[in-house]
């Protein structure tokens, strides 16, 4: 099943088995049919991980012409961003952010933008508000934590919580949770 497969590409993108993932999202883009937009997304995902700037690229914007959210445009402005195309990487962040104010990295990446042209005053703006926007997940991380903590009798081993040590190891966590990009 189609859902199935795509599935099983996020799972291998996610265990750093890029190459793996791209075979099946490949086999999946014979079928244009169903979820191109995420098929296309996924496999930019990965093409990024691998630092194969074009072809990320390609299907980052291939994947904007079947769905539209913050994720895609954020994916499609590193793709733009990675290969110096800086207008167009501008554009598809302000548009992350236009449909979601709390995409933290789209509004990150707008600072390295803002400091790559040296523009020095919106890139500390747009970092600052990225570092407020990090804080504010951080602290509702926090608080799901602390609920599926209560949720889990003591002592239980294995009661399906991932649990994080020290504060470190939550902050770590979090940034695990916010995209990257060949380019950070």
């Amino acid at each position: 099943d189609q859902n199935a497969r795509l599935g099983r590409a996020r799972a291998l993108s996610y265990l750093g088995r890029h190459t793996d993932a791209i075979t099946v999202l490949d086999e999946l883009l014979q079928d244009l049919q169903n979820n191109p937009g995420e098929k296309h997304y996924w496999r930019a995902w990965n093409h990024l991980r691998l630092s194969e700037l074009q072809a990320a690229y390609d299907d980052a914007t291939a994947a904007l012409k079947a769905m539209r959210n913050n994720e895609a445009y954020r994916l499609a402005g590193i793709a733009s961003f990675n290969l110096d195309r800086l207008g167009e990487a501008r554009g598809y962040f302000i548009e992350a952010l236009r449909i979601n104010r709390g995409d933290c990295d789209a509004e990150r990446y707008l600072g390295q933008l803002d400091a790559v042209e040296r523009v020095w005053q919106p890139a500390a703006g747009h970092f600052a508000q990225a570092v407020a926007c990090y804080d504010a997940a951080l602290i509702g991380l926090r608080g799901e934590l602390a609920e599926l903590e209560q949720d889990c009798p003591e002592g239980q081993a294995g009661g399906g919580v991932v649990r994080v040590g020290g504060e470190g190891g939550l902050e770590a966590a979090a940034g695990r949770l916010q995209g990257g990009g060949a380019r950070v």
